[in-house]
C-alpha cells in the first residue's frame, strides 16, 4: 500500500510541475510575427507526451525495486505499454518535423495580409504570391497526442516544393492569407512526412 501512495504521490509532483511550467511558458510568451522552431512551440506540442513519459518513469521504478504479484506486474506492464503507443508516435513526428522545419523561418505580415518563408541556409526566401497550390495534410483523427502535427506543401511557381510543420506555427495563421482556390485538404491516420 506504501508503494501506491508513493507513487501518487510521485505522479501528483511531476503532473502539477509540468502544468506550472506550461503556466508560465504561457505567461511569458509574446504575439510574434517571425516564427522558428523554438522552444514554446516544441513543448506545447510535446506536453502530453512528456507527461506520458513522466508517469511511466515511477511505474518503471516499481516494476524494478520491488517483488510484484502476478497481476500487479501485468498491470503495470499494460499501463506501460499502453502510455508509450501513445507518446512514442508524437516523439517520432516531432523529430521528424523538427529536422525538417529547424532551417525555416517564417515571417508574417497580418497588415498586408502576407507571409514569406525564408531558407536560412540557402539564404533564399519564397513569397506568398509564388505559391501555386497548397497541400494541408491534417490528422484524420483529433484526440491523439499526435494529432496536433500537420503540415503544409506549398508548390512554387519555380517547381519547388516547400513542407511547413505545425512545429513552427498553428497553420491556419498561414491558410487564412491563401485563396480558397489553391488549398487542397488531405487527410492521414499519422502526418508521416
Amino acid at each position: 500500500m506504501a508503494l501506491y501512495l508513493k507513487l501518487i504521490k510521485t505522479l501528483a509532483l511531476l503532473v502539477g510541475g509540468l502544468y506550472a511550467l506550461r503556466f508560465c511558458i504561457g505567461l511569458f510568451s509574446k504575439r510574434q510575427s517571425t516564427f522558428t522552431v523554438d522552444i514554446h512551440r516544441q513543448f506545447s506540442l510535446l506536453f502530453w507526451s512528456i507527461l506520458s513519459l513522466l508517469v511511466i518513469i515511477p511505474l518503471l521504478g516499481a516494476l524494478i525495486s520491488t517483488v510484484l504479484l502476478p497481476l500487479e506486474l501485468v498491470f503495470l506492464l499494460v499501463a506501460v505499454m499502453f502510455l508509450l503507443s501513445f507518446s512514442l508516435p508524437s516523439f517520432f513526428l516531432h523529430f521528424q518535423y523538427w529536422r525538417q522545419n529547424r532551417n525555416l523561418l517564417i515571417e508574417v505580415d497580418k497588415r498586408n495580409e502576407s507571409f514569406k518563408v525564408y531558407n536560412l541556409i540557402h539564404k533564399n526566401f519564397y513569397p506568398k504570391e509564388k505559391i501555386i497550390r497548397t497541400t494541408y495534410i491534417r490528422c484524420r483523427s483529433r484526440q491523439y497526442f499526435w494529432s496536433k502535427y500537420e503540415y503544409l506543401i506549398f508548390e512554387m511557381v519555380n517547381g519547388d516544393k516547400i513542407t511547413i510543420t505545425s512545429l513552427l506555427l498553428p497553420l491556419d495563421q498561414l491558410i487564412r492569407f491563401l485563396p480558397a482556390k489553391t488549398i487542397q485538404m488531405q487527410t492521414k491516420t499519422i502526418c508521416w512526412l
